[in-house]
């Protein structure tokens, strides 16, 4: 179902509107951040058990859940799947594109999702605007390489 640039009338100006105001509260967006975050807002959607990130990879872009529900799972050293987190509407991935560190797990989609995507640049001028956003998104990383600790530890890793 994923649909790499393809024509489709999926990121209709209502839906572009719908995501804005999901992802609004997440990433502090005032009515002028969304205006100016509008136009380079790109929609995505992803069919059950399609890879949104994998591990290892540096994000260029913050992935935001509009629709949908996506698992964060880690792989042991023996090959195991390692759930860690359940993302749901609200919630991104793809935080560390700030900071241009690999990501430490594989995104995949538990149900048809679709998400958000707001480019490094993007991010980088709303992080500056926003220095409040730019503590929760340091907060949020923190938090998935916790978990991804905890996660490692329940199979003795």
């Amino acid at each position: 179902m994923h649909l790499d640039e393809a024509d489709d009338d999926f990121a209709t100006p209502e839906r572009i509107e719908a995501a804005l105001r999901v992802i609004a509260p997440a990433l502090r967006l005032g009515a002028d951040d969304q205006e100016q975050l509008r136009p380079q807002l790109r929609l995505t959607r992803y069919g059950v058990d399609e890879t949104l990130q994998s591990a290892g990879e540096v994000p260029d872009q913050l992935t935001c859940l509009v629709e949908g529900q996506v698992q964060l799972a880690v792989t042991s050293d023996d090959g195991a799947v390692i759930p860690v987190h359940t993302l749901s509407v609200g919630d991104c991935l793809g935080q560390t594109t700030l900071t241009r560190e690999p990501v430490k797990t594989t995104a995949r989609a538990l149900t048809e999702t679709a998400v958000a995507h707001i480019d490094r640049g993007a991010l980088e001028e709303l992080v500056r605007r926003k220095p409040l956003l730019l503590q929760d998104i340091g907060r949020t990383i923190e938090e998935q390489r916790e978990g991804v600790q905890r996660a490692l530890a329940t199979v003795g890793q």
